[in-house]
C-alpha cells in the first residue's frame, strides 16, 4: 500500500520517537508506581488469563486494543511477582510477600522484573484507598500512560455493536 505524503512523514516522526526512546531507556531503570487495590487485582487477573484464542486478521484499532490488553498482562505480572498483604491481589493467599515465585516459573523473587509491592493507605494521594506499590519498567509506564491517554481522546470506545444509541 503506498503512503501518502503525510504518512511518510507519520513514519519517520515515529522512527525518531524510538531513536529518543532508545536514548531515555538506557537513562531510566525502574519507575515506582502506586495502583489502588482493586486496579492492582484485575490488571493481575489479567496476567493470570490464558488467551488461547488466535487474533485472527485485525484492524488497526484492535492491534493497539490487544497491544494494551498485553501491557496491563504485563503490570499484573508485577503485582504477582511483588505479592502484597491483600490476598485479593497477592497469590499467597496468606498474604505477606509471595517469596515462592507467584507466576515466576524459576521460582523465587523475580529480579529481572524488579517488581515490589508495599500494600498501604496512600498518603501521596489517593486519599485513604488501599494500594499496592509496584516497581515497572519504563516502558510498562508509558504504555499504560498512552492507553490513558488513547481513552481520554476518545481513541478507546465500545465496539459499534456494544455501543447504547442515545436516546
Amino acid at each position: 500500500m503506498d503512503e501518502t505524503p503525510a504518512q511518510s512523514r507519520y513514519r519517520a516522526d515515529a522512527q525518531l520517537l524510538a531513536r529518543i526512546g532508545e536514548h531515555l531507556a538506557g537513562q531510566v531503570e525502574s519507575v515506582t508506581v502506586r495502583l489502588p487495590n482493586d486496579l492492582a487485582a484485575a490488571a493481575a487477573l489479567a496476567w493470570d488469563r490464558d488467551e488461547t484464542d488466535p487474533p485472527g486478521p485485525e484492524s488497526g484499532e484492535q492491534a493497539y486494543l490487544r497491544s494494551f490488553a498485553a501491557a496491563l498482562a504485563l503490570l499484573g505480572l508485577a503485582v504477582r511477582q511483588a505479592g502484597t498483604d491483600d490476598p485479593a491481589v497477592s497469590n499467597n493467599p496468606a498474604g505477606g510477600n509471595d517469596t515462592a515465585g507467584g507466576n515466576n516459573p524459576a521460582g523465587g523473587s523475580d529480579t529481572a522484573g524488579g517488581s515490589d509491592a508495599v500494600v498501604g493507605n496512600d498518603r501521596a494521594g489517593a486519599g485513604d484507598a488501599e494500594t499496592v506499590e509496584i516497581t515497572v519498567a519504563p516502558a510498562q509506564l508509558a504504555a499504560a500512560l498512552f492507553a490513558h491517554e488513547s481513552a481520554a481522546d476518545g481513541l478507546l470506545r465500545a465496539h459499534p455493536a456494544n455501543r447504547i444509541a442515545p436516546g
